[in-house]
């Protein structure tokens, strides 16, 4: 989302282009120990991921995100020996899906086994304190704000227009800065030599 023309002049609007520009806030918890990136990329992918028809749908999304600037491939080699500070790494699941045949699912709520102790997920390890408590609470009121405009509007003959935003890939695309998105990369899973 880029806001625009009268969103700017809401009260939201200068986080909203902040974060826009600059990427949402993110952090994800203490740096993970090169132990532990290597235990994530031992247990990889969700089983459902290496399924040989996910891995090969999972490949081709990636490729295509990859295309579309949203995600870049790194293999783990080229940077083992000097990897970003905030490199976590969570399971990648593949869910059925009716429109597709599967959908990509980032499990951030995955607990890393390590020396028979559970790590805390991204999920968990994540400071819940950088969303906008004020605009959390107003995701209720979206729908009665649209009724009211509608009932408040002074031209009563034109009609309104809505638009309806599939979402199936929101959470892909949040924007984070080049730094934060570390603490979101997966195993990709091996989809044959194509």
């Amino acid at each position: 989302m880029f806001p625009r023309n009268e969103v700017l002049n809401h009260p939201a609007g200068p986080t909203l282009l902040q974060y826009a520009l600059e990427g949402c806030p993110v952090d994800c918890g203490s740096n993970w120990t090169i132990e532990q990136l290597e235990a994530a990329i031992a247990n990889g992918a969700h089983s459902s991921a290496n399924e040989p028809g996910a891995a090969a749908a999972c490949k081709k999304e990636a490729l295509e995100r990859v295309k579309e600037g949203l995600c870049r491939l790194v293999n783990w080699d080229d940077i083992k020996d000097d990897f970003p500070k905030n490199l976590k790494i969570s399971p990648l699941a593949a869910v059925p899906h009716k429109s597709r045949m599967y959908r990509m699912i980032l499990d951030l709520s995955f607990q890393l086994l390590v020396n028979g102790k559970k790590l805390e997920s991204v999920n968990d390890s994540s400071d819940k304190n950088l969303a906008k408590q004020e605009a959390m609470y107003e995701l209720g009121n979206v729908i009665p704000r649209i009724i009211w405009t509608m009932a408040l509007a002074k031209d009563k003959t034109t009609p309104f227009l809505f638009t309806k935003v599939d979402l199936k890939d929101g959470y892909w695309r949040m924007a984070v800065n080049k730094v934060d998105a570390w603490n979101f990369a997966y195993v990709l899973p091996g989809a044959g030599p194509d």
